[in-house]
């Protein structure tokens, strides 16, 4: 991966690393809750020491997304544009942990390949990994009643998929349990704020160990 201007100011990992930190992946079916765990975990964490994630949030029309997308089409011209979103969601990840704050990624990654590359790939910045616990969140849901929210949500003039793309999303969707990472599985139909307690709970005793 091309480094960037905009990414070199981050080059000294060990001066900037400041105790253990958490990037923590949720995933799951629309509908399933993402959204909500993810801000609550912001809450329990600290909005000062955590960098949420979401290309849902992503401002295109920033500055900083701008002048992101600007040199990276100087610096890989024949990058496909539609890695742009993530290759910036990396990048403000990276610099995120580089600055000492945790990271929470909120993302359906339907296929375990790019959850998977999205990991390795923040990893790969960071010469301690010691440093990094990663945590991954699988919110489980019945696809019918995922669906359901959906159409609710689109209803009230929220965003979704279609039922063919929503389908399309169910048949690639596997747990992420067999990548080999700490991970915890959730009911989507629980409470989302005692949800995002267990995962904190997953957290701090991680870092106890």
């Amino acid at each position: 991966m091309v480094l960037l201007e905009n990414e070199s100011r981050y080059n000294h990992e060990s001066e900037r690393l400041d105790g253990e930190l958490s990037l923590v992946f949720i995933r799951g079916l629309p509908g399933s809750g993402k959204t909500t765990v993810a801000s609550e975990m912001v809450r329990l964490i600290g909005i000062n020491g955590v960098e949420l994630i979401d290309p849902d949030i992503i401002d295109k029309d920033s500055e900083d997304y701008s002048e992101f997308v600007r040199k990276l089409s100087q610096a890989q011209p024949e990058l496909d544009p539609k890695f742009f979103l993530y290759r910036y969601m990396l990048f403000r990840a990276r610099c995120a942990l580089l600055e000492g704050r945790s990271v929470i990624w909120d993302q359906p990654f339907s296929l375990l390949s790019g959850l998977k590359h999205a990991i390795v790939t923040t990893e790969s910045y960071f010469q301690n990994l010691s440093e990094i616990q990663v945590i991954i969140v699988d919110l489980d849901i019945d696809p019918e009643e995922s669906y359901k929210r959906v159409q609710d949500r689109i209803s009230k003039g929220g965003h979704g998929p279609d039922r063919l793309t929503f389908d399309s999303f169910v048949s690639k969707y596997q747990p992420a349990e067999c990548l080999g990472r700490n991970h915890i599985s959730l009911s989507g139909m629980g409470s989302p704020i005692e949800n995002a307690e267990r995962v904190f709970e997953m957290i701090k005793c991680q870092k106890k160990d």
